[in-house]
């Protein structure tokens, strides 16, 4: 039921996402920006369960943040790719060892 769109031109990216926020057939926002403003030259658009989206995208803005006040400048598109990349990879991951060791023990 959610929808993001990025577009890629020459000189610009066009990003769009639809403003709702919901689970199955009911909307409780529909006024939610789902694209987030990391540096003057990236941005990134979320999806998903409300929650989660929300607070991944903060945690990948103030990650960014760090990363600008350790270092003295932005990263780079493709570094912020990977950073991302990365941190869903290790969180899938980690809640499958979660799930397979709940499962374990049970």
């Amino acid at each position: 039921m959610e929808c993001l769109i990025g577009l890629q031109f020459n000189d610009f990216i066009l990003l769009a996402a639809d403003g709702n926020a919901g689970r199955s057939i009911i909307f409780m926002k529909t006024d939610v920006d789902k694209v987030y403003h990391l540096s003057d030259k990236l941005a990134l658009a979320v999806s998903g369960d409300f929650g989660d989206a929300v607070s991944f995208a903060e945690f990948i803005l103030q990650n960014m943040q760090l990363y600008k006040l350790r270092n003295g400048y932005d990263m780079t598109p493709d570094e912020a790719a990977h950073f991302t990349r990365h941190q869903l990879a290790e969180s899938l991951r980690t809640q499958v060892i979660t799930i397979i060791y709940h499962n374990y023990v049970i």
